[in-house]
């Protein structure tokens, strides 16, 4: 059989357990994250992340926050998606920081909170810089396991 499409399906982590397991490094808590998410909206934020990512396309849903300086396809992103719960959508849903692998077809959650609800909009600077070094050292561990 042949494959005539050209999309490319992305695997998406959403786990916190095991992310926080996996990346010690990284500046947010994600099993805090999901304290108040169930996993059937956990599920269909993770399949919004998903869609976005493999539409790939620079919007209002979808921005990179870093982009690793060695490998181009490894960047950190944040993407909107709708908080069905609240009946928002996309600009008053979630934002999910997200790290993004397009050679390998993987993306990590590291993040999610609320848009206008409180929570904090923009990555301080000292959550940045070590997001920026989380992106970096991925980038070096897969280098290394080859």
């Amino acid at each position: 059989m042949i494959n005539i499409s050209n999309k490319i399906n992305f695997q998406v982590f959403y786990d916190p357990d095991h992310i926080s397991e996996q990346l010690l490094n990284s500046p947010f808590n994600l099993k805090k994250d999901c304290k108040d998410i169930d996993e059937k909206e956990l599920i269909r934020i993770a399949q919004n992340v998903q869609a976005e990512i493999e539409a790939n396309r620079k919007s209002k849903t979808y921005s990179i926050l870093y982009q690793c300086n060695e490998n181009y396809k490894i960047a950190c992103c944040k993407i909107r998606t709708e908080d069905n719960y609240r009946k928002k959508g996309k600009s008053n849903g979630y934002r999910v920081i997200t790290l993004v692998d397009r050679e390998d077809n993987i993306a990590i959650i590291l993040h999610i909170y609320r848009h206008a609800h409180g929570e904090d909009e923009n990555i301080s600077k000292i959550a940045m810089n070590k997001l920026k070094k989380l992106i970096d050292e991925y980038n070096i561990s897969k280098r290394e396991a080859f």
